[in-house]
């Protein structure tokens, strides 16, 4: 190609030269700027996936640390608990879409070691760093040295932070071995399928035996682990494995729309056996709500019509100012989801001294005070995760200072306060504050 051009040239004059020298450069300018874009682009309707995600999780948590435990029983707060029960799976599914988008951009890097492997790995040790530090049970590591069985065993439970780490792990070091980005498609849909169906095989075994307890947390089952890897994983690398099958389509609309269309039936035939019992083997093993092979097909079916329902619709959300700034607000909240677990965490529960909404007000309240508080705390976390945001492209190292000083703070103090101090302090809040330290029903 370079020949024939440079034989052209010296045919044409000088003006025909000039001509063709300019549409070459304009060639190559677009083609480096959209390879650019490809590099940096950010897919909006996953940011939006993790943003609602977001939002449901702040509203999930307040009610279940507010609301009277009298309407848990009203059918109406049933169908709020179904819809709550799709952040965790909507958080690891999201988590598994950024890892497969980070993947098949920085292959080549990951492969042979470079920075970008690196810095993913720092993240996810902070991330591991962040969970464990949520969990904390005492602010004094005094207290943490004598603390409760069942508080160390909460310690090194398996939560949502947990199970994204672990399995982003277990992702890249598959990555890693295999090498492949076709076979690797295959192999994450293989083991979320794997994961789904042997679930029901395992779930009444203790697979923690003969582990040490740091270890046993990620395999434990509930209640010792609200998150274990059986079966949580499953939709972490079904997030990984629905959007490399959507970015391997070479018709992205028409893989989105026949994804609704395929989900849209399987609930039907789901809901219809739930019904009418037509395979008792996928109904009568156990709990239906946790290990069932059709309820977690469920749960998938209903989260790729979110997937590609958003894909969908991106256009649309674009032609309305309104509906272009709540998106806008929506994709910031995903985009920096670790600030929104952590801060809203820090407001409801207290994290990590528990000192939040919930110790001071407790499950005392009726539906509507605990829908107002909702309110005010997305509208609050919404605000600081905005400044955040933008504090963070202003000035890139200062967020990073501001995080590094708040938990050297933190571990000074955790690791040089008395236990008498803690204790005294302990002991007012239960004097002032008895019905905090009641058993929870």
């Amino acid at each position: 190609m370079h020949f024939s051009l440079f034989f052209h040239i010296t045919s044409c004059n000088k003006r025909e030269t000039i001509a063709i020298l300019d549409s070459q450069l304009k060639f190559s300018s677009r083609f480096y700027t959209a390879r650019a874009m490809a590099q940096s682009q950010r897919y909006d309707f996953i940011d939006m996936l993790r943003g609602l995600s977001c939002i449901f999780m702040i509203e999930t948590h307040v009610v279940n640390a507010l609301m009277l435990s009298g309407y848990r029983y009203n059918p109406l707060f049933y169908v709020l608990n179904t819809i709550n029960g799709f952040v965790s799976i909507l958080f690891l599914f999201c988590a598994g879409a950024g890892f497969w988008i980070a993947s098949e951009r920085k292959f080549e890097d990951y492969l042979h070691l470079r920075q970008p492997l690196l810095t993913y790995v720092k993240r996810l040790l902070f991330i591991l760093l962040v969970a464990y530090w949520l969990k904390i049970p005492e602010f004094s590591i005094h207290k943490v040295l004598s603390a409760s069985p069942e508080k160390i065993i909460h310690f090194f439970s398996c939560d949502v932070l947990d199970c994204i780490v672990a399995s982003s792990f277990l992702s890249l070091a598959l990555l890693l071995c295999v090498r492949n980005l076709t076979m690797l498609r295959w192999l994450y849909t293989i083991l979320a399928l794997v994961i789904f169906f042997g679930s029901q095989f395992v779930a009444h075994i203790n697979l923690t035996q003969g582990l040490p307890i740091w270890l046993g947390g990620f395999v434990a089952q509930r209640p010792d682990s609200a998150f274990g890897l059986i079966p949580w994983s499953g939709y972490f690398f079904s997030g990984i494995a629905l959007t490399a099958w959507f970015f391997h389509a070479h018709n992205k609309h028409l893989f989105a729309r026949r994804t609704v269309v395929v989900s849209a039936i399987a609930l039907v035939i789901i809901f219809g056996d739930l019904w009418l019992d037509i395979i008792p083997a996928m109904t009568h093993h156990g709990n239906w709500w946790y290990w069932s092979p059709l309820h977690f097909g469920f749960r998938i079916a209903v989260v790729a019509l979110l997937f590609c329902g958003l894909f969908l619709s991106e256009e649309t959300l674009k032609t309305s100012q309104w509906l272009s700034s709540a998106s806008s607000l929506v994709k910031t909240i995903g985009q920096e989801s670790l600030f929104v677990y952590v801060f809203h965490l820090m407001i409801v529960y207290g994290s990590v001294v528990n000192l939040g909404i919930a110790f001071f007000v407790g499950p005392n309240l009726d539906p509507i005070p605990v829908a107002l508080l909702t309110v005010i705390i997305i509208g609050l976390t919404t605000y600081c995760t905005q400044l955040w945001f933008t504090g963070k492209r202003a000035q890139t190292n200062h967020p990073k200072r501001l995080v590094t000083l708040s938990l050297a703070l933190f571990f000074t103090i955790f690791f040089i306060i008395p236990k008498p101090i803690v204790e005294k302090a302990e002991l007012w809040l239960k004097t002032n504050f008895p019905q905090s330290f009641q058993p929870k029903q």
